[in-house]
């Protein structure tokens, strides 16, 4: 039976190429990867197209669990994009609150006041 050579797809889009063995004693060798695909001399060859240099998503954020989910956040996505040396990453926060009635003065104050002292805010406007 003579090895089948070039590309085969597989399930999901991933290429697998056989490669004929080096060793007559040895069967053909499957081998698959998603992103770089290692042929018998280890040269990396990219699968799939350029790669990424930027990443931007936005989230929505329920007040009333905003602090739970905010910290999952961190954890799980900005903590590992910020685990790359490579990488620059900065995390913005919008938040906007709206009073059909008008904001209290207590409340503006408040918020205000902890504005203030957390410092790092940027375009706060009160309308």
């Amino acid at each position: 039976m003579r090895p089948r050579r070039g590309p085969r797809s597989l399930r999901g889009g991933v290429i697998a190429i056989q490669i004929p063995p080096r060793d007559p004693g040895v069967g053909p060798s499957w081998r698959a990867g998603a992103g770089l695909f290692w042929a018998a001399a280890k040269t990396p060859v990219p699968v799939g197209g350029p790669k990424a240099h930027t990443f931007i998503t936005t989230a929505e954020v329920n007040a009333a669990t905003a602090k739970m989910r905010l910290v999952q956040l961190a954890e799980e996505i900005v903590s590992v994009l910020a685990a790359d040396p490579q990488a620059s990453v900065t995390v913005s926060l919008e938040i906007n609150a709206n009073f059909p009635g008008g904001v209290s003065d207590q409340v503006k104050r408040a918020v205000s006041e902890n504005m203030t002292s957390l410092g790092g805010f940027k375009n706060t406007t009160w309308e």
